[in-house]
């Protein structure tokens, strides 16, 4: 009879502890420390992988989830943030992830997460923290109105965008469509991308070729085939308002049509 009372009791203090660690376990957090990463402290989601594995903690519950789809285990940190307002941090790791930024959320990639593509929502106010490009995006409706390079100690603001419309005939090479002078410009600016468009796409073998140049660095964009529009890949360059030219022009290969189009740089002013 003792002895199966002692039994009884043990076997009470056992599931009693096990409540307790339960309870415990299962105790929301709010927020999630962040062992591994350059600045972030917290976060409402954190994402990590492992053995070609992703995974996903949820800071309000503890509840860890799990997949082989990067895309959606991140999104739905994101997805589930942007209601009121979160962050989700993604640790180190090989990823191959194209993710879309809502608004109300920061999205905070830890200096060795790779492979990841970052959209921005139509609309939304938020923040990229990238560290392994070394770069801070602000976002508001959906547009970048500062960005912080952190490789080159630099702050870039509103992007600009410089229209240039023109009317070629067909044929034409080389002609220099805009020349804008040194000390045309108030402030340096980072040319980050152009973009050409034109009325009446090339055709046949036919090509229409535009480029950008501060005599050191060179944009390009060619059109080809039925292509009425494309951007520039790459290239980046900062441009030196007080010393250097910044000069655009045109070329189109024989056989084409006349064409007219629009060239738009995009930039942002370095203070």
């Amino acid at each position: 009879m003792e002895r199966k009372l002692v039994v009884a009791l043990l076997i009470g203090v056992i599931i009693g502890a096990i409540v307790v660690v339960s309870m415990t376990i299962a105790f929301p957090s709010n927020s999630i420390g962040i062992e591994k990463g350059s600045f972030a402290v917290t976060a409402s989601y954190l994402v990590w992988e492992k053995d070609s594995m992703f995974y996903r903690k949820d800071g309000f519950t503890g509840e860890v989830s799990s997949g082989i789809n990067d895309t959606v285990l991140i999104q739905y940190g994101i997805d589930q943030a942007t209601a009121n307002g979160g962050s989700v941090f993604v640790k180190a790791g090989n990823y191959n992830a194209t993710l879309t930024l809502k608004d109300n959320v920061t999205l905070i990639l830890d200096k060795g997460a790779v492979n990841i593509t970052v959209l921005v929502d139509t609309d939304a106010t938020c923040k990229l923290e990238d560290y392994e490009r070394g770069i801070e995006e602000h976002y508001v409706n959906g547009t970048i109105n500062m960005a912080i390079d952190y490789a080159n100690a630099r702050v870039y603001y509103v992007p600009l965008i410089h229209f240039v419309h023109f009317s070629m005939s067909a044929g034409v090479t080389d002609i220099v469509v805009h020349l804008l002078p040194a000390g045309c410009f108030p402030n340096n600016m980072h040319i980050t991308e152009m973009t050409f468009s034109v009325d009446v796409a090339p055709g046949g073998a036919s090509t229409l070729n535009a480029s950008l140049t501060d005599g050191t660095t060179t944009m390009f964009v060619e059109l080809s085939g039925s292509q009425t529009s494309c951007c520039s890949v790459g290239n980046e360059f900062d441009f030196d308002a007080n010393s250097e030219n910044l000069t655009l022009t045109y070329s189109q290969s024989a056989g084409g049509s006349a064409s007219k189009g629009t060239i738009a740089i995009l930039n942002h002013n370095i203070p």
